[in-house]
């Protein structure tokens, strides 16, 4: 192209107090196409991956949402099925329908107590692996696991199960108690 010599490139270590002087007088060369600076590359690559991993984040909370409500529903759709019977009896023989709530209730509160704590195992397992999976050769992603991402976690299981309980006791109110007493088993 015979440009002749050319230079692509330069790094410069540059005093911060200077550096404004120095950008100045880089940019009213005539020859100088360009000025990269690193603190600002960096800035962008952790603004690019903070939006990247906040949308898959966003994701598999709502995955996890959905497939935690979607379990604890499909537990209390079937404890009720099972024990409706049970439950019409003991409204008949005269517990109100508070009472009756309480033993389905327990049990679907019983059983989320007990399924948070293996939750945040199987979530920190799933978490170490996506940390390793998302890093490579030019950044790392580094695991952090906080109490309130155990707080979120729970929290959200948690709201679940309140929503899941509210439907059983709206279900068990339209239980019709002579048609499930006089059922066959």
């Amino acid at each position: 192209m015979r440009e002749g010599p050319a230079i692509s490139g330069a790094w410069l270590l540059v005093d911060d107090e200077r550096q404004p002087a120095l950008l100045d007088a880089l940019w009213d060369r005539p020859r100088v196409a360009a000025i990269g600076l690193l603190a600002d590359a960096e800035l962008g690559i952790r603004e690019y991956m903070d939006e990247t991993l906040l949308m898959v984040a966003s994701v598999f909370v709502a995955l996890a949402g959905s497939i935690a409500f979607g379990v604890i529903y499909n537990n209390a759709r079937i404890a009720f099925a099972e024990r409706a019977r049970e439950l019409a009896t003991l409204q008949v023989l005269g517990y109100t329908r508070g009472e009756v709530s309480r033993i389905l209730l327990g049990e679907i509160a019983l059983l989320t107590l007990l399924a948070i704590p293996m939750g945040w195992a199987i979530g920190s397992g799933f978490s170490a692996l996506l940390s390793q999976a998302f890093s490579n050769d030019l950044y790392r992603i580094p695991l952090v696991l906080t109490p309130r991402a155990f707080a979120i976690a729970a929290a959200g299981v948690l709201v679940a199960s309140l929503v899941v309980g509210l439907l059983v006791i709206r279900r068990l109110g339209r239980l019709e108690l002579v048609r499930v007493l006089k059922a066959v088993e």
